[in-house]
Formats: C-alpha cells, sequence, structure tokens
C-alpha cells in the first residue's frame, strides 16, 4: 500500500458520496430528514407500549448504527456489478469499490452521530455520553460492515441473487436487534438469537453511550465479538480468494 492506493479510495468515497446527491434539491440535508422521520413516526407509536425512560434518545441512538448497515450493505452489495463497466476499463484496486460505499456511508453516520450529540448537550442531557464507548462501537461497527459488505459483493458477483437474499436477511435482521425494545423486555429462552447477531452489542453499546444506561451482557458481547471476527475473516478470504475471477465473471 502507497500514497496512491489511499488517494484511489479516497476518490472513489468521494465519487460515491457526490453520485448520491447528485441533482437532489435537499442533498445532504436527507442525511438527517429520513432517521428523524423514522424516529418519530417508530417513537410516537412505540413508546405507548414500551416503558423505556428517554426512549427516543434510546430509539435514534439504535437507529444510527442501524440505517449505516442497511445503507452499507444494500448499496455495497452490488457495488461490483454495479460498477462493471469501470472495472472492464481501468485497472485499480478492486476493493477500492466496496471500501468507497462503506466510507460514503461512514461519513453519514459520523455526520449524524455529531449532530446527535450537539443536541443532546444543547438539551442538557451531555452528561450521559460516553465518548468511550462511543468510539469502540464505531470502530467495531465499520470493522463487521466491512466483512458483511467484502462477502456478500463479491459472491453477488457470480451469483446474483445474493442481493435479494441480502435485502431479506436486513429485515429479519432489523425485528432480531434490539432498537426498538430493550433486551430486558424478551424472555432468555430467545436470547440465543441475540448471541447469534453480532449487531446486538453494537447497537447496545451506540445506545450505552447516549443514554448512561448499560444493559450489557458480557456473554453477549463475548460471543457477538467472536462471531464478528469470523464474519470479517469470511468476508477477507472470500474476497482475496475470487479477486482474480471477479472481471470475469462480470
Amino acid at each position: 500500500m502507497n500514497k496512491q492506493y489511499f488517494e484511489f479510495i479516497f476518490a472513489m468515497t468521494e465519487r460515491e458520496f457526490k453520485t448520491r446527491y447528485k441533482r437532489a434539491i435537499f442533498g445532504f440535508i436527507w442525511v438527517l430528514i429520513n432517521p428523524i422521520l423514522q424516529m418519530l413516526i417508530i417513537g410516537i407509536i412505540f413508546s405507548y407500549f414500551i416503558d423505556i425512560p428517554n426512549y427516543f434518545i434510546f430509539l435514534f441512538s439504535g437507529l444510527m448504527p442501524w440505517n449505516f448497515i442497511t445503507a452499507t450493505m444494500t448499496r455495497g452489495t452490488p457495488s461490483f456489478v454495479s460498477e462493471r463497466l469501470l472495472i472492464k476499463k481501468a485497472k485499480f484496486p478492486l476493493e477500492a469499490i466496496p471500501l468507497s460505499v462503506i466510507f460514503s456511508n461512514f461519513i453519514h453516520l459520523g455526520v449524524s452521530v455529531f449532530l446527535f450529540l450537539g443536541v443532546l448537550v444543547v438539551l442538557g442531557g451531555g452528561g450521559n455520553i460516553s465518548l468511550v464507548f462511543l468510539f469502540l462501537s464505531l470502530i467495531w461497527l465499520l470493522l463487521l460492515s466491512s466483512g458483511l459488505v467484502f462477502f456478500t459483493s463479491t459472491l453477488h458477483v457470480k451469483f446474483r441473487d445474493i442481493n435479494f437474499i441480502t435485502q431479506a436477511f436486513l429485515i429479519v435482521l432489523f425485528y432480531a436487534t434490539p432498537i426498538l425494545y430493550d433486551l430486558s423486555l424478551i424472555p432468555e429462552r430467545l436470547w440465543f438469537i441475540f448471541y447469534l447477531n453480532p449487531l446486538t452489542s453494537i447497537v447496545m453499546l451506540f445506545q450505552c453511550s447516549f443514554t448512561g444506561q448499560c444493559r450489557l451482557n458480557p456473554n453477549i458481547v463475548g460471543v457477538n465479538i467472536l462471531i464478528g471476527i469470523i464474519v470479517v475473516l469470511c468476508g477477507v478470504i472470500v474476497f482475496r480468494k475470487n479477486k482474480r475471477n471477479l472481471v470475469d465473471w462480470l
């Protein structure tokens, strides 16, 4: 890796970022509008059924990492196929394509986090914020999403059903992740779902970062970390093993 390598990834990230908001009247403002509307609609409905202190803060802090994963998986999975003309015309590090999607969405997440922190401080809720937990959760989320996207985007080049499978998987994953509800509301006999879902601890760590109410289960965290490592390794291995064949498959 050299300076040109990182400059190219930066250029691809900038290109992905600009392409998304090309000819959009409100442009970057959509980064804020969509999650706020999502929080308000879900929050107003579920706040009547779920008794959690500061539920809107709890909800929004869980929606931020979830929206990042959703956007990254949705745009990242078909990224090689979407950029097939560019791949066939020029020779460059292929990993730059999924990485540009990941980093572009990570910028969106960073803006959301920064603005949310500002709102909480202005409203007097800054005392509950843990920047250490927030930093750890961001790094963990970035690594996990990278593993997932490299895995699905590589397989999607050869098996186009992967994109549809990913969409269905995200629907199930949303309800299997403690975003709308607290883990304590779920019977322990069903906790195996959260052990197997590496997003569980990431979302709970986000919620802990903003609400100051940490309900992390050490056993679940340990298993989630192990599964997360496996996901990252699988993504890297699958990509490296099939990297030379991607152009032919396209």
